[in-house]
């Protein structure tokens, strides 16, 4: 790196900027103390002799990065500082990311450094292909090439796969390592990682306890063991269990400030999970702060796109829209989507569950054109990535209900309750699911909506069948069933049976708790309605 003394020269440099580029002057500085001096003053023999005074660095040099700022349009002033060679805290950064890019090969630990650079599709396509070229018979490489490409698989969010290549790995290492061997702790957690993905935590604890156990044998103050304990205090989190997750978020802790960095990556997973116990107790600011250390961290040693910022906006997000601080939610909210948008495929369920809060919050702002866009983006992505009958779909079809009749726009809401009663009747045999609400909810809006009192008195009979059905009917709710019938009856002129499905709901009100005064004029008020319409009189006079 050619660098010179003269300010004056890098000027130049940076001020002759192409059109659409920014210009940075580095300010460098070196302590005279260095035992070593991997830079060179080049004012004899340069091509330019003294005018530029220029400094040669040689490429091993390490800077630290200092202050940055822009001092005006395109231009920035950045701070490097030289380290030294015998640098403690980058000697341990530097060990750990060896460790974590360790491999039996030079490729495989170049599909290490790429996966830890994130970059999972360069990562997977040179993983196939150490696959392709190994014989069948080398299992001590394929069992590593089945693990790394489950963890890729894992990360792209195809848990079906990533299950079946790390159990390829395990059957290998199973059958050639000890039985308290720590690379099957480390395979074991990553199945225990996959079950958490898929919510099956009784499997996902099953392996996580086989891997604490070998580790805490093998390796009892390495970081491998604190991951493990994290991942048992995820899945108690999950389970919302949060006595029990806290003490294995407490070893974990324990274990990573003993044997990380300060500033590693590593350790702002464990800080990010103590934000979450934190947020569950309600200690909001204790939430926030545990969330910002981690973000720190991130924000010191990775890059700025990088997919490990989405954890930190999103769980500092969610602790702002616990606080009612819907405005500051949205904008994390919206730098984890940013970042989803480019590490991420289009159809990944991760960008659907994003777009659902940012939608959310949308709505709690009452900005709900905006909710609404985002909600449906969701629910696109959702459409794309799951099957038809996929229950989550129904959590984005009754949201989206919700929010058309806060904008009163109630015709919009006929298609999603017919698919949510298409989804209800596919999964479910019709003598065990209660799909009441769906059919009353049709049922309303083509009543009130389209007018058409003969197809919704249909929808209100299936509704007040399937309630009826149900191992614990709600009675308030086969009220409001029973006054839809009795409206629709009413408006197509069949006064009789509105009559009896009015004397019903007296019934029911009666029997059930002791209805207040209001109830009981409306109740008395529409069947004296019915028999004035009936002609006969003394019956309406009566009630």
């Amino acid at each position: 790196m050619s660098t010179s003394v003269d300010p004056e020269v890098a000027n130049v440099f940076c001020s002759n900027l192409e059109p659409n580029t920014t210009g940075i002057l580095f300010k460098i500085e070196i302590d005279p103390s260095f035992s070593s001096t991997p830079f060179a003053l080049l004012t004899n023999v340069s091509y330019f002799f003294d005018q530029e005074q220029e400094i040669l660095f040689s490429t091993h040099a390490i800077f630290r990065i200092g202050e940055m700022i822009e001092i005006e349009n395109r231009l920035w002033h950045v701070q490097l500082i030289l380290t030294t060679d015998n640098d403690k805290q980058l000697e341990v950064i530097t060990e750990w990311i060896r460790q974590e890019t360790s491999g039996p090969s030079g490729w495989h630990r170049l599909g290490q450094l790429m996966i830890k650079l994130e970059k999972l599709n360069e990562a997977e396509k040179m993983y196939q292909i150490l696959l392709d070229s190994v014989s069948q018979n080398d299992e001590e490489h394929l069992h590593f090439l089945y693990n790394q490409l489950g963890y890729i698989k894992h990360n792209y969010g195809n848990d079906d796969e990533a299950l079946q290549l790390y159990q390829k790995a395990l059957e290998i290492q199973e059958k050639l390592l000890p039985h308290n061997h720590p690379l099957l702790a480390t395979t074991y957690n990553n199945i225990g990682c996959v079950h958490t993905s898929m919510n099956d935590y009784s499997k996902a604890l099953l392996f996580y306890q086989k891997s604490l156990k070998i580790l805490e044998e093998a390796a009892p103050d390495h970081f491998y063991l604190a991951w493990t304990c994290n991942n048992i205090g995820k899945v108690h989190c999950d389970l919302k269990d949060f006595s029990s997750a806290h003490p294995f978020y407490q070893k974990a802790l324990n274990i990573a400030e003993k044997t990380l960095p300060h500033n590693y990556p590593r350790l702002a997973i464990i800080y990010d999970s103590l934000g979450e116990i934190a947020q569950d107790a309600k200690e909001y600011l204790d939430s926030l702060s545990w969330y910002h250390k981690a973000l720190e961290i991130r924000k010191k040693t990775l890059s700025l796109n990088h997919p490990a910022f989405v954890a930190s906006y999103r769980c500092i997000g969610e602790v702002h829209h616990l606080m009612g601080d819907y405005s500051n939610a949205v904008k994390f909210y919206e730098k984890a989507l940013e970042i989803q948008q480019k590490s991420l495929p289009p159809n990944h369920s991760k960008l659907s569950v994003t777009y659902y809060y940012i939608g959310l919050l949308y709505d709690k702002m009452k900005d709900y054109s905006n909710a609404l866009s985002f909600y449906q983006k969701g629910l696109e992505i959702k459409q794309r990535s799951c099957s038809p009958d996929d229950p989550d779909l129904i959590k984005f079809y009754y949201t989206i209900i919700l929010l058309n009749h806060k904008m009163e726009d109630n015709s919009s809401t006929l298609p999603f309750y017919q698919k949510i009663l298409e989804i209800q009747q596919e999964r479910l045999p019709s003598n065990q699911s209660d799909m009441g609400i769906e059919y009353f909810g049709i049922g309303n809006v083509i009543q009130y909506d389209e007018k058409d009192y003969q197809s919704a008195l249909l929808s209100f009979q299936q509704a007040l069948v399937s309630h009826q059905n149900s191992p614990s009917p709600d009675y308030t709710f086969l009220i409001a069933i029973y006054r839809s019938i009795s409206v629709s009856y009413e408006a197509i002129g069949n006064y009789l049976n509105a009559l009896s499905f009015y004397k019903s709901i007296l019934e029911l009100k009666q029997t059930v708790s002791a209805p207040d005064t209001l109830e009981l004029i409306s109740i008395y008020v529409g069947i004296g309605t019915l028999y004035n319409k009936m002609e006969e009189y003394s019956n309406a006079l009566s009630f």
